[in-house]
């Protein structure tokens, strides 16, 4: 009697998950515990969160060192941009639909985010509202978009 092969589909053959590491084409578990790329930009992702996080609970406090607050255009725009980086990372590119537009979701979430959190400094008595803060963040965000962008192109 004759024995059939069961038929596998190709995408659930380990070596088409998909999964890069370093650069290669595929993710090898090779017995030790590694996390895929995906799950290190969810690590990276809760960290540098909850980090932004502090910062912002930090900044209404009146809590943050002189040394930030006085040269908050740069931190602006580096804060803004790993964020948007490493949240372009978490979500993988999604995008969304505006009529015939196809929007990246986290950039334009993370955007809309800024100008509610900037318009909100205005009431607090720790904070001032400041034209400069949120064209650094814009400018954050979109270098962060970039540079994902251009690192996506590269690994192709």
């Amino acid at each position: 009697m004759e024995r059939h092969q069961p038929v596998v589909p190709k995408n659930l053959i380990p070596e088409n998950f998909g999964f890069r590491q370093f650069g290669s084409k595929k993710f090898a578990n090779s017995g030790s515990f590694m996390f895929s790329s995906r799950q290190s930009w969810y690590v990276v992702g809760v960290a540098y969160g909850l980090t932004f996080g502090l910062i912002l609970y930090l900044a209404y406090q009146g809590l943050l060192p002189t040394y930030l607050t006085q040269n908050d255009k740069l931190a602006h725009f580096v804060l803004y941009g790993l964020m948007t980086f490493v949240g372009q990372r978490v979500t993988n590119d999604r995008c969304i639909r505006l009529g015939r537009l196809r929007m990246p979701l986290f950039p334009i979430g993370f955007f809309l985010f800024t100008t509610i959190e900037e318009a909100c400094q205005g009431l607090s008595p720790n904070r001032s509202l400041d034209a400069g803060d949120l064209v650094m963040s814009y400018l954050g965000i979109v270098a962060g978009f970039w540079l994902d962008r251009w690192l996506r192109r590269q690994q192709r």
